[in-house]
């Protein structure tokens, strides 16, 4: 089992080695030339993470459906939007070369924007707490005063009588109305 496990490793390093030479390169396009032309499709772009947009045809010539194929079949992540509003059928035309570049460059710059504005709410953000910290200090320090105040017992007996006199005058002042 051993000797049939480094024939098998020996295949896929040879394979490997064959992929990456210029016969292999041109077959693989020829390959998917007689592809594209077996399905009636044509490949309108490729975006930046190597995957491929197409456009099927029927036999009478007429576009019918859109499509990618991706790079990895393992991750089918769209994370680029270039092709977006072509894929699905938002603008008639694919966008040209000179289009997706101009929108990888805007997409940089609106992520700069984004980074820079990050950052400016963390800095907002630590202020405010620093702010919140400050105030919240000055609260418990104005508390502790007014507990070391009410503690002193005779303001505490003056504070206490005043406002039992104050429920006791709400209390004659209310009365219920009468039953008719």
């Amino acid at each position: 089992m051993n000797s049939l496990y480094k024939i098998y490793l020996r295949y896929q390093a040879l394979k490997r080695a064959f992929k990456s030479t210029k016969l292999y390169l041109r077959y693989a396009q020829f390959k998917e030339e007689l592809e594209d032309q077996k399905l009636n499709r044509i490949c309108v772009g490729q975006d930046r993470m190597g995957n491929k947009f197409y456009q099927y045809y029927s036999y009478y010539g007429l576009p019918t459906k859109r499509e990618i194929r991706f790079k990895d079949d393992r991750e089918r992540i769209v994370n680029d939007l270039a092709y977006y509003d072509w894929l699905y059928k938002r603008i008639e035309q694919p966008p040209t070369e000179e289009q997706v570049e101009q929108f990888y460059k805007e997409e940089q710059l609106r992520f700069q924007r984004a980074r820079e504005w990050d950052e400016q709410q963390e800095k907002m953000m630590l202020a405010f707490y620093e702010q919140r910290k400050i105030r919240e200090e000055q609260y418990k320090k104005a508390y502790l005063e007014q507990k070391n105040f009410n503690q002193n017992s005779e303001v505490f007996a003056e504070i206490t009588n005043n406002s039992e006199l104050k429920q006791e005058s709400q209390n004659e002042q209310w009365q219920p109305k009468s039953k008719r």
